[in-house]
């Protein structure tokens, strides 16, 4: 038995951290947002195999913490065990960058605030190489090539599975944008994605359900107090289960979000619940929905996934019964009873409860015929079956009687449902009519928060034009020194060729 070497170790432990390209991406724009960035540029290519890269305007990384970064256990978030209790950002265990640089070829361009030009560096063996300065703006640029190309097997699963990374990232940077509403997020991979500074949530939440749900939408916040903490629920969610806009057939509508952090609906307890609650009770379809569970840090453990997508708390029953109540207080008792109009019936059980069947009133008439034929021997008279017409056939009859009933029975379903299509005509226009007002005033909201970003808007174009222009004059700069070698060696090639020239007609002058 022998001890695995320090590089085979860490590769590794390392794939137990970035189990895809979301892992990568996600890791990333997390050390941005702790990093206090207001602005992340992630541009992805093939999937994240080619090449994925992260541009942040944060505090940027300083020159003495650069060979830290990637050992095992270091970061800046948490000194000791302890004060794990107060930790608020998004990383705290100090794995992820030197994982993701063991398994690829890491670039990083960083600046400071009391830096002129920026820094470059290029992992090597698990350490950072100087490799010269750049013209960039403060922040941090982290570029990621090459990755999981010693693992063939893995790069193939991945490279299979790439349309589904792919909606995973975007699900993921959406979610993290209506978290994080004053900060921009820009996404350029299959196509381009751009979320906005918002000056709040609600115009946040706005931008993303659009301007014929956001009208149909109420926010709730409800806060309370447990064990001497204070807890909070903020809810984007319909108004009501009367407004099929704003259901889906599927969940990815559906975001939750703990202390700030995005958590799984398919892993994580709570949002489970809150996923068993939400749903429609007749047509089973999810609602858009954003909710957002703000507690201590000390009572929550979110060191259950490798990728943090599950949370624990010891409240946890606490806050579903909370979440419970609130939800049936929202949509009022729609939750407990269920509009008939929108019910969908089970054909087993309408059969003869509320109609006639024309079978049993066959079978009634047959038995009376045969108790006829058998006391007389004949044909039955008209008082036993068709009251005063004599020499009937019963076969007749029976076919006759049947007919009837039939064509009773469609005519009163018709009936009732002409009547249910008018009821829900009307409480369909009585609904609209109500909602009429509150859906002009929304709209009025959204236009005015559109109206109040136009100003960051021509913000960041002219901050983008000035990083532009930097790039130019570095541009230019290189321009200009090739332009001057070129000169130098067409110089020297001309001289040569005036001296061999020269020459030539020294030896034809001799000649001549």
């Amino acid at each position: 038995m022998q001890k695995h070497d320090h590089s085979t170790e860490r590769k590794i432990q390392a794939t137990q951290i970035v189990v895809s390209p979301f892992s990568v991406v996600k890791e990333l724009v997390e050390n941005a947002l702790d990093a206090q960035a207001t602005n992340i540029q992630v541009m992805i290519k093939d999937g994240g195999l080619e090449s994925i890269q992260i541009v942040d305007n944060g505090t940027g990384i300083m020159s003495l913490d650069i060979q830290k970064m990637l050992e095992q256990g270091a970061t800046s978030k948490i000194k000791n065990f302890e004060s794990l209790d107060e930790c608020k950002t998004f990383g705290f265990r100090g794995e992820a960058l030197g994982a993701i640089a063991s398994l690829s070829s890491l670039t990083l361009a960083t600046r400071t605030h009391d830096e002129p030009i920026g820094r470059v560096y290029e992992s090597v063996s698990n350490k950072f190489e100087s490799r010269g300065t750049k013209v960039m703006q403060v922040g941090t640029t982290i570029t990621v090539q090459k990755l999981m190309e010693q693992f063939p097997v893995r790069r193939q699963a991945w490279r299979k599975d790439i349309a589904r990374i792919q909606q995973q990232i975007r699900q993921w940077m959406s979610a993290i944008g209506m978290i994080f509403f004053d900060v921009r997020l820009s996404l350029k991979m299959d196509q381009m994605w751009i979320k906005p500074r918002f000056p709040n949530r609600g115009a946040c939440i706005a931008n993303d359900a659009g301007p014929m749900v956001y009208p149909l939408l109420s926010s709730h916040y409800d806060e309370w107090s447990s064990e001497s903490e204070v807890l909070s629920i903020s809810v984007f969610c319909p108004k009501s289960l009367m407004t099929p806009l704003c259901w889906y057939s599927s969940a990815d509508h559906v975001h939750v979000a703990i202390n700030q952090r995005p958590v799984s609906i398919s892993k994580d307890e709570i949002a489970k619940s809150v996923l068993q609650m939400v749903r429609h009770p007749s047509t089973r379809k999810y609602p858009f929905l954003w909710l957002q569970i703000q507690m201590p840090p000390s009572l929550v453990d979110a060191n259950l996934e490798p990728d943090k997508s599950s949370l624990h708390t010891p409240l946890m029953d606490e806050i579903v019964q909370r979440l419970n109540q609130l939800f049936s207080k929202l949509f009022n008792k729609d939750m407990c009873q269920v509009d008939p109009l929108l019910e969908v019936s089970d054909p087993q059980s309408q059969s003869v409860v509320n109609l006639p069947s024309a079978g049993s009133t066959l079978s009634v008439i047959k038995s009376e015929s045969t108790l006829a034929l058998n006391k007389s021997g004949s044909t039955p008279s008209a008082k036993g079956i068709a009251g005063g017409v004599k020499n009937t056939n019963p076969e007749k009859i029976i076919d006759s009687t049947a007919k009837k009933t039939t064509e009773t029975s469609t005519k009163s379903n018709r009936e009732t449902k002409e009547v249910d299509r008018e009821k829900k005509n009307k409480k369909r226009k009585q609904e609209t009519t109500s909602l009429l007002p509150e859906a002009k005033k929304a709209s009025r909201d959204y236009l005015d928060a559109r109206i109040s970003l136009r100003p960051m808007i021509s913000q960041d174009l002219e901050i983008s034009r000035l990083s532009m222009h930097t790039r130019s004059i570095a541009a230019s700069q290189k321009v200009g020194k090739l332009g001057d070698l070129l000169f130098q060696r067409q110089g020297q090639i001309l001289f040569c060729k005036s001296i061999k020239l020269s020459t030539e007609w020294q030896q034809i002058g001799q000649l001549t």
